[in-house]
């Protein structure tokens, strides 16, 4: 268990924390290239695993870097690393924050890397600006063999689909 400036961390698990944000990044980038590509080759160090629970906060000492953002409810993360297998996974979840006019409530992400595919799903419920008004919207991405497949959906204030966008 850890105390930062940020909030409370529980991290269990046999892993070297100096690698650990290049390691994920190489987890999730290896499905943008194409099955062919050096790039795509797994080159993970043997038996880095990891759980991790979180529960974070920016520190008021922020606030003077950061005026426009204001977070007044903590963000939890829950993650799982393996490199043996190839998995990694990612959850946040953020009840609500202000950037400057704008309010999203609820934010979530989601993300699943294996040696197969890539997964992501990110989601607003709410996003309040003074000309802007969404409502549920939700963008998935799956990445497989260098082709990144997305969809984004939007609703209106009656929970149906407004606006529908996707792409490869």
């Amino acid at each position: 268990k850890m105390e930062s400036p940020f909030g409370q961390m529980l991290a269990t698990g046999s892993y070297d924390y100096t690698q650990l944000p290049a390691l994920a990044a190489r987890m999730v980038r290896r499905h943008l290239y194409p099955q062919e590509s050096p790039n795509r080759q797994p080159l993970y160090p043997k038996g880095q695993n990891l759980l991790l629970q979180a529960s974070l906060l920016p520190p008021a000492s922020l606030s003077a870097m950061l005026p426009s953002l204001e977070i007044s409810k903590a963000a939890n993360l829950e993650g799982r690393l393996n490199t043996d297998s190839g998995l990694l996974v990612l959850n946040l979840s953020l009840p609500s924050f202000r950037y400057d006019q704008f309010y999203p409530e609820q934010v979530e992400l989601h993300l699943r890397s294996t040696t197969d595919s890539l997964n992501l799903r990110a989601a607003v419920g709410q996003l309040e600006h003074p000309y802007l008004s969404l409502h549920k919207t939700s963008l998935d991405l799956n990445g497989q063999n260098g082709t990144l497949n997305w969809n984004l959906l939007t609703n209106d204030k009656e929970q149906q689909l407004k606006y529908q966008l996707a792409g490869s």
